[in-house]
């Protein structure tokens, strides 16, 4: 650069519009940056280079495009990974649930110490908090310090001995008592005061521990009495609070952080997932995954409870027994009960079901009714059975003692309009004549061979 103090050149030629260095067009002017004034450029079309500078002030990023300053890089990546003690029952008896996802209730445990490492969840009826299986889905507990955070206080201090808590962890199978491997005993808290507050203990793992992906992760609190006098009654909290949501921190690497970010899933986006273990039977609460058609086969959950609850309403419209029709069981119980569904009322009491025969007068309507269990040996039945005899020759019959009268002397007789003659105590049939016979006796059963069932019909 030339300084040309108060000297004036002359005979300088007119600078080329946009052409010469000194000398800018209205529009190139526009693009120009201001130092410490311009509040945003135009497209970038080159690499940035800060020449070893830095961006300051970056506001944090919103959309996936935006850069993310290192305040917001610490936020949304962590240096550890909680687990918080929840209150919902595990699956495993005699645990609640340890989630990665903070209750919004506060929770409180009393209860009254009375010996040192008392786990402070007897009084409640159970030991601890326990994953699922298969969290936290890691085959490595790196080394580190793995700090549990919670919230207490000793209700009455004067006169009664003092409290101080601490925890034990443990890595077990998935189904909760095999291979049940203790990992550390944490630090102990100082002596609980009569004011709720917060408290870490700690547990240090001096070298990485190697479990199965399956393992599920066991947290139990003790308590440890001091000094003397009255056992004292503490007031352990956890779930949410003004204060803190109690939690149990796991260390995290980059490493770390790289394999849960490969087995996360993100919601209608993932269409694939690695290896999954298997559970036998699942619960209602479980969750089976699949790919909604409707959303270009993203990953989507249901459970098991909307599972059944489907599967019912699919399987009653193939089917459910309709109006009009007959339900057959060897159990007296009412099918609304039976099969959750309809209005049934007795059918067919004492009668057997026959097929509809158009041909038939009676078989020709459904529901019609006939038919006896007996016929009767009288009337026209035994009409049918009553017979004659025709007499065309004699016929002498000997011995006729059903006479009973005196015979002698006498020789002809009319037994039932049959002639007859009485020879040397013998009767005779005279031709041309005929008697006959009528039946009479009890009804006779014409049941056939049966097996008694409940026959119902849905009347509604």
């Amino acid at each position: 650069m030339a300084i040309l103090g108060k000297m004036r050149l002359s005979g300088v030629v007119a600078p080329a519009l946009g052409t010469d260095d000194n000398y800018v067009t209205d529009t190139e002017k526009a693009a120009l940056h201001t130092q410490n004034t311009d509040t945003a450029l135009g497209t970038q079309t080159e690499i940035l280079d800060m020449g070893g500078y830095k961006i300051q002030n970056l506001a944090d990023a919103t959309i996936g495009s935006d850069a993310v300053n290192l305040h917001q890089v610490l936020e949304i990546v962590p240096s550890e990974r909680k687990f918080y003690l929840g209150d919902t029952a595990s699956a495993l008896a005699n645990y609640k649930k340890l989630v990665e996802t903070a209750e919004t209730t506060p929770r409180t445990i009393t209860v009254t110490i009375t010996a040192s490492d008392q786990n402070i969840r007897s009084a409640v009826g159970d030991v601890g908090w326990i994953t699922d299986a298969t969290v936290p889905n890691v085959t490595t507990l790196r080394a580190g310090s793995y700090v549990l955070h919670f919230y207490a206080k000793q209700t009455t201090l004067a006169g009664n001995k003092g409290v101080t808590l601490y925890s034990k962890m443990w890595n077990v199978d998935a189904d909760g008592t095999t291979n049940l491997n203790l990992l550390g005993i944490s630090s102990a808290t100082r002596l609980l005061s009569a004011t709720t507050s917060d408290y870490n203990v700690e547990i240090h793992l001096a070298t990485p521990v190697t479990i199965d992906a399956t393992d599920r992760i066991i947290i139990k609190v003790y308590a440890t009495l001091s000094g003397s006098g009255t056992n004292p009654e503490i007031v352990f909290g956890y779930g949410d609070s003004a204060t803190t949501d109690s939690n149990q921190a796991f260390p995290v690497d980059s490493a770390d952080l790289q394999d849960l970010i490969s087995k996360k899933h993100t919601q209608n986006t993932d269409t694939g997932l690695g290896t999954l273990s298997t559970k036998n039977p699942p619960i209602d609460a479980d969750k089976t995954i699949y790919r909604d058609s409707t959303a270009s086969d993203g990953l989507v959950t249901s459970t098991w409870t909307q599972i059944k609850a489907f599967l019912k309403t699919y399987f009653d419209g193939l089917y459910q027994i309709k109006v009009g029709d007959l339900y057959l069981s060897t159990d007296t119980t009412d099918p609304a009960t039976k099969l959750g569904y309809g209005t049934w009322s007795a059918f067919g009491a004492g009668r057997v079901l026959v097929g509809l025969d158009i041909a038939d007068a009676d078989f020709n309507t459904a529901e019609k009714i006939g038919g006896a269990k007996t016929v009767a040996a009288a009337g026209s039945n035994a009409a049918e059975a009553a017979h004659t005899h025709l007499v065309d020759t004699n016929v002498t019959v000997d011995n006729h003692s059903a006479i009973t009268a005196d015979l002698t002397g006498i020789t002809d007789v009319v037994v039932n309009d049959v002639a007859h003659v009485v020879t040397n105590n013998q009767v005779t049939s005279l031709a041309g004549s005929s008697h006959n016979h009528a039946f009479t006796g009890s009804a006779t059963s014409v049941v056939q061979p049966y097996i008694v069932v409940y026959m119902f019909k849905r009347t509604a």
